[in-house]
């Protein structure tokens, strides 16, 4: 393989005026690109506190340390063989249409879990692994199509930092409802937020005709 010459476009902004331009594109610049990246907020924020959720779930279940490291391995497992093939599975669903479906799937596996403190329930719960295999290639599609290619890397970026922030908050709201009642009762008000969350951004969307 013959790799393509490279070139490097000058740009006379500063990095941050940049950075706040791509931004203010991704969130309000482009309808639908925000549509898809305050969905991906909260879809992709919230794989990665039931990622680090596992854990703690397993300990609750008086579970040994020692198989955190396969549980963990297993739940990696499913969300790797989801990404490989879940181009397979539901091919129609695509857009904003799979993000709010995976809303919805999270917001029950984590009543779910909540509601039923077992082997069934981290198994319930680490089925995120395969909402993020399954739906992050599609967002990431959707982003690809609506973006032209000379700021579509950089697009892509900014929804991974908007993702990353998104986590601060809601990981923070779980954690204080989880030492307030405990674990199980935290995932189950979560999967609540997770509902008014999707109505919230489907009014938004409705309001800006997106």
């Amino acid at each position: 393989m013959i790799e393509p010459e490279r070139h490097k476009i000058a740009s006379n902004k500063h990095p941050l005026r940049d950075i706040r331009d791509t931004i203010v594109y991704v969130l309000h610049g482009h309808r639908e690109i925000a549509a898809i990246a305050l969905l991906m907020i909260i879809v992709f924020s919230t794989t990665k506190i039931c990622m680090w959720g596992v854990q703690a779930y397993a300990g609750e279940l008086k579970i040994p340390e020692i198989y955190n490291g396969w549980i963990i391995a297993g739940v990696m497992l499913l969300g790797a063989v989801s990404g490989h093939f879940g181009h397979h599975l539901f091919k129609n669903l695509r857009g904003q249409k799979v993000l709010y479906v995976m809303i919805f799937f999270l917001a029950f596996i984590m009543m779910v879990a909540g509601l039923i403190p077992s082997y069934f329930g981290l198994a319930i719960l680490g089925l995120e692994s395969f909402v993020f295999g399954f739906a992050m290639p599609r967002a990431q599609e959707t982003i690809n199509n609506l973006v032209d290619s000379s700021r579509r890397a950089t697009v892509l970026s900014t929804a991974n930092l908007c993702m990353s922030l998104g986590f601060i908050p809601l990981s923070q709201m779980l954690g204080y409802v989880t030492d307030k009642t405990s674990l199980f009762s935290g995932l189950m008000i979560y999967a609540v937020v997770l509902v008014i969350l999707a109505g919230v951004t489907k009014l938004i969307g409705i309001k800006r005709k997106i």
